[in-house]
């Protein structure tokens, strides 16, 4: 779980090095979820959340923070006004978890087509990384998305 959270960390770190100021980053959490590999080898993540909000913070100088709906985040791939959008550029993203056997994992992947009802987010990953990624349920989950810029009125407001 240390050598994931440093490589998440350094992950981080040389984003925000490189971002433009008006880029901000996002972070999810949630306590369960299940991961599906599709017959295109792309993967199925689905998160049970608690929390219906986002979090998300700027790169310097900016140093800016702030929570915003779920259903505004997957918005992001929907809204073509907004720069950058996450539909015309899907964002990577850093995803630890544990599997079922309790053991922390952590790989890297784009992501493309969520949706979000009720208490559930769905996103459809292309893997990036090496890493064996696990299916089945999983549990204790932190997403870190790549940024968007931030658009005149807020995220394409």
């Amino acid at each position: 779980m240390k050598k994931s959270v440093l490589g998440i960390t350094l992950l981080l770190s040389s984003s925000i090095a490189m971002a433009s100021s008006g880029s901000y980053l996002f972070l999810e959490t949630a306590y369960q979820g299940s991961l599906i590999k599709n017959k295109d080898n792309s993967y199925s993540l689905t998160l049970q959340n608690e929390s219906k909000n986002i979090d998300y913070f700027a790169d310097r100088p900016a140093r800016k923070t702030g929570t915003m709906p779920l259903q505004e985040f997957v918005g992001l791939w929907k809204n073509k006004d907004i720069k950058n959008n996450f539909s015309d550029i899907p964002p990577n993203v850093a995803i630890t978890l544990k599997d079922a056997a309790g053991q922390s994992k952590h790989f890297f992947a784009e992501v493309l087509n969520p949706s979000y009802s009720k208490d559930r987010v769905n996103y459809k990953l292309i893997v990036l990384s090496k890493n064996p990624v696990p299916t089945g349920k999983v549990k204790d989950l932190s997403l870190f998305f790549d940024g968007i810029h931030w658009n005149p009125g807020g995220f394409g407001r």
